[in-house]
């Protein structure tokens, strides 16, 4: 499967397990909407770089520098798609 951009929302404490804990622990809301690329997609987890993390507004902020992390599928609520026109 080619490489693709995607929104991925992932529960509060996934996002921290994902993060490690060190990124926007100040954004505390129940959801977190990810920019992404999904470099790689297996059957249980992707491996994707993380470029974007919205706030509750729905305003993305840049990860600098981006992470580049496994997810696993089951911390994944939805997918939806990313506008790259939109900031």
């Amino acid at each position: 499967m080619p490489e693709r951009d995607a929104c991925l929302v992932v529960s509060a404490a996934s996002w921290f397990e994902i993060s490690e804990g060190s990124a926007a622990s100040d954004l505390e809301q129940d959801e977190y909407r990810l920019r992404c690329r999904i470099l790689v997609e297996g059957a249980q987890s992707i491996v994707a770089h993380i470029f974007g993390l919205a706030d509750a507004s729905g305003r993305f902020h840049r990860l600098v520098p981006p992470l580049l992390k496994p997810i696993s599928k089951d911390k994944i609520l939805r997918e939806e798609s990313w506008d790259r026109d939109v900031a």
